[in-house]
């Protein structure tokens, strides 16, 4: 049976030799992309290595891998995987699996010890760049090999200039997308060769690199079923019964290897948010679907061996739908919580989940802000992202006569990805891939046969060339303008010249300043690579910030950037204290979840829409904590009376801290019990107090807070700030606070014991 399946593959074997290149000159292609993409990679190094250490690009995700990469070092070979720092009080589980992290910190902790965390810093950012260029010279490799030199350097060369693939890849992005994109590459690679030669050694490399992707994120699952639907189709449209029954085999195996190395990860890892059959992460039901998968391919092999159903195409079709048919209602009915899991897992894509509107990543590509916006697209993929479908369907096309089964798995794998970015624009790294194979391809197989149908026509043939090589130019434009800033940036930092930064890193270098500051001017907590310890409170924060306000304050986070996967409870709970009227309310949500600390800017929780101007997020952020007038005879805010401010940064020149909203701000704040300031004035007459604020970095401004004396004329204020002790080293207040009713004026002092305590104090008499 065997041999008369290596008779049918010899002459797709055979076509498939006709397009391999010569071996020193794939040796060259691939060297030369791999040094193309590593060079546009590191375009940042001197924004990103600098005198004080690292710079990462973003504010996100890479940070909480940044964090497992330091643990891992510490404490190698064990890797974090239930943190206290997540979602405290009730800490987490982490849905990331450990590979990725794990991988990096042994390389780092070989080669720079565990002594320095900035050393390990300074080696784990470049890992996307090493990987972003490998991808490169893998993808124009693939190509090369599947349609020749030409369509391989057009496709390598495409994909390291590809911003989409930049983004993502660059030098200190050490989020594990990269890694995800060049497995999967690895695994369209290997699948190719499968469909060339079902040879053992690559059938069992094939299972390996679905057990991998899986392995480095589970969400990943998506990129292995596209491979399996079309390893499938391949295995179904077999022109004989033999060689289906023989690809059914390798399948079978493949998918064993997959399920084996996944088991040791997933099998009986009960998880307490998402059960023991969540997609989402690594649990019972990947190695389970990859076993199943395996009996399945068995059973239909044996099938199409012993029954007329295997004698076509169409007959082993209606076989497998209804086996799967049937392996599905039965595994439903024997696994009831597998339903729910299913369910959950498909909100992923309907984004029914209402957190998944705030995150940028999960948003469709075309509809970033729920409008048709193409200069997105344009920016990070070129002008060539106009006329790709033409490019696709020319590609699907020109092979139509000679068409093979890795053409069909190129085009398939291309669509597929295609409509994944369109509705998330997470999945356009790996996308990425297969758009520069794509467009390699199409040159490479379009372009000379579109030259010999003008042979002879010199006229058409200068015009046809000019006009391309203007179009050509122009395209590649589109993508090299992209990186115009980043070098402007470069330049201007080696003249001496602070560059410029845009909004989003304004508005990390702010929070930086805040997570640094915490890490020195709060008390220090347990447990921060000791998860057996519990930590003694928690900090509320906007949720995109808090992996990097963990990272470099090394004090728990109520939410962060894992949103509601990171814990629901705690989550729900951080919305409502920065959507909070009252401050009591407030202070009863930051009890129960012991947050002792709150970093504020003007997002609040996180939120895309405006808080009301008298929600706590706008007294924080916008009042500082002062009672204030609102305009347009819209009522009065009342101060806050239980939070103090003990830090604050801006980039703005004005030196009140009350700065245009257009201004980026970020603010830490400390809960205190409040002394309660006890006097007397005129019956009925308002009573109001004012204490000077300064900050190290120049501002100043006045909390005002104000009460109405009783028909006795006994008055009470509680006030957040002592007059003896400084909030912080970051925050300076006046020796008294100054009191007025009406005409009358007084001063009275509070001490920092009073304040902590919530002690009652005398006030003056008025």
């Amino acid at each position: 049976m065997t041999e008369r399946f290596e008779e049918e593959g010899s002459d797709d074997r055979a076509a498939a030799r006709d397009h391999s290149t010569p071996t020193s000159r794939s040796w060259m292609l691939g060297l030369g992309v791999f040094a193309l993409a590593l060079a546009v990679r590191v375009v940042r190094y001197p924004l990103v290595s600098t005198p004080d250490g690292v710079d990462f690009p973003y504010l996100g995700d890479l940070f909480y891998h940044a964090r497992r990469i330091w643990f891992s070092v510490v404490h190698f070979p064990s890797v974090l995987t239930a943190d206290p720092y997540v979602s405290f009080p009730d800490g987490a589980e982490i849905v990331w699996p450990g590979v990725y992290d794990w991988v990096v910190a042994g390389v780092a902790r070989a080669l720079v010890g565990a002594e320095s965390q900035a050393a390990v810093e300074s080696v784990a950012i470049w890992f996307p760049p090493l990987f972003g260029a490998a991808t490169a010279a893998l993808a124009a490799l693939l190509t090369a090999r599947l349609y020749g030199l030409v369509s391989g350097a057009v496709a390598g060369a495409l994909f390291s200039l590809l911003p989409a693939s930049f983004l993502f890849s660059q030098l200190g992005q050490i989020d594990h997308h990269f890694a995800v994109a060049f497995v999967a590459t690895l695994a369209l690679a290997s699948a190719i060769a499968l469909l060339r030669d079902a040879s053992t050694a690559r059938t069992v490399g094939f299972g390996a690199t679905m057990a991998l992707l899986v392995g480095l994120w589970p969400g990943a699952l998506l990129h292995v079923l596209i491979l399996q639907f079309a390893l499938l189709a391949w295995m179904l449209g077999s022109e004989s019964r033999e060689g289906a029954v023989t690809r059914a085999g390798r399948l079978a195996l493949a998918h064993v290897i997959a399920g084996l190395l996944l088991a040791p990860f997933g099998l009986g890892h009960g998880w307490e948010a998402y059960g023991s059959w969540s997609p989402w992460v690594l649990s019972n039901f990947q190695p389970v679907w990859f076993f199943a998968a395996s009996g399945a391919l068995l059973v239909a092999g044996r099938v199409f061996a012993a029954t007329s159903l295997g004698s076509n195409p169409a007959r082993r079709v209606g076989a497998v739908a209804g086996l799967a048919a049937v392996a599905a209602l039965a595994a439903l009915a024997v696994v009831p919580e597998l339903r729910d899991a299913v369910r959950e897992a498909s909100g992923w894509f309907s984004q029914a989940e209402e957190f998944q509107e705030h995150v940028n990543e999960l948003r469709p590509l075309l509809y970033p802000k729920g409008v048709l916006d193409l200069a997105p697209v344009v920016s990070e993929f070129g002008l060539f992202a106009l006329p790709f479908p033409l490019a696709l369907a020319g590609l699907a096309l020109a092979r139509r006569r000679n068409w093979r089964a890795e053409d069909a798995l190129v085009v398939f794998f291309t669509a597929a990805f295609l409509v994944l970015t369109l509705n998330q624009r997470r999945f356009q790294n790996t996308f990425g891939v297969a758009y520069a194979m794509v467009w390699g391809a199409a040159i490479g197989q379009l372009a000379p046969p579109l030259w010999r149908q003008l042979a002879g026509r010199r006229m058409t043939r200068t015009l046809v060339a000019t006009t391309s090589g203007i179009l050509l130019f122009v395209a590649l434009w589109s993508l090299a303008a992209y990186y115009v800033p980043y070098v402007s940036q470069v330049a201007q930092l080696r003249r001496g010249v602070d560059p410029p930064r845009n909004a989003f890193r304004v508005q990390q270098m702010l929070f930086e300043r805040a997570g640094r500051f915490l890490a020195t001017g709060s008390p220090p907590t347990r447990g921060y690579l000791d998860p057996t310890q519990e930590p003694e409170y928690g900090v509320l924060s906007n949720w995109g910030v808090g992996h990097l306000l963990r990272y470099r304050s090394e004090r728990p986070m109520v939410q962060d950037n894992f949103g509601v996967y990171g814990g629901r409870r705690t989550y729900d709970q951080a919305w409502a204290y920065f959507a909070a009227i009252d401050e009591n309310t407030a202070i009863e949500i930051a009890g129960r979840l012991r947050a002792r600390y709150v970093v504020a800017d003007p997002l609040g929780a996180g939120s895309l829409e405006p808080y009301p101007p008298d929600s706590l997020a706008r007294r924080l952020a916008q009042h500082f904590g002062s009672e204030r007038e609102l305009p347009r005879g819209r009522g009065r805010v009342a101060a806050l009376t239980q939070h103090r401010l003990v830090f604050h940064t801006s980039t703005s020149p004005l030196s009140s801290l009350i700065i245009p909203k257009r201004d980026p701000t970020v603010s830490v704040w400390e809960i205190v019990l409040g002394a309660r300031v006890e006097g007397s004035a005129s019956p009925g007459s308002e009573v109001v107090a004012s204490l000077p604020l300064s900050t190290t970095e120049g501002r100043s401004h006045v909390y005002q807070a104000s009460t109405r004396a009783g028909e006795d004329g006994a008055w009470s204020l509680t006030v957040p700030y002592a007059t003896d002790t400084p909030p912080s080293p970051a925050v300076q207040t006046a020796k008294r606070y100054r009191v007025t009713a009406g005409q009358a004026t007084a001063a009275f002092t509070v001490s920092d014991a009073d304040v902590r305590s919530g002690a009652t104090v005398v006030g003056p008499d008025l």
